[in-house]
């Protein structure tokens, strides 16, 4: 939430264009989300950080995704979520196989 990344390493991370993360910045600029600072090591790099607007909305989401998954595993016991979380698990790790290989597999 306090760390400052460049607009591409924000890509990178969320696995999207540049240019798409670009345009979503620009929103969150204008609506006072998220704010450009210029690097004072070198002015060519803009890192992006969050306003004040902006980390009390972070925390919001945060705690809405906190809630909904107490919400989902409630009344299981541990071996139940166990089977959840390695489910989810080999889901993601398919999803990247075939994100990796640009579509599904047929």
């Amino acid at each position: 939430m306090y760390d400052h990344k460049t607009t591409t390493a924000v890509a990178r991370q969320l696995k999207l264009s540049p240019g798409t993360v670009t345009a979503s910045i620009d929103n969150l600029v204008r609506k006072g989300y998220v704010v450009r600072l210029q690097s004072n090591d070198d002015r060519r790099v803009i890192r992006l950080g969050l306003t004040r607007k902006g980390r009390l909305i972070y925390r919001a989401h945060e705690s809405f995704h906190r809630h909904m998954t107490e919400s989902f595993i409630e009344g299981m016991d541990d071996d139940q979520v166990d089977l959840i979380e390695k489910s989810l698990l080999n889901l993601r790790a398919f999803l990247e196989i075939t994100d990796d290989k640009g579509g599904h597999e047929n």
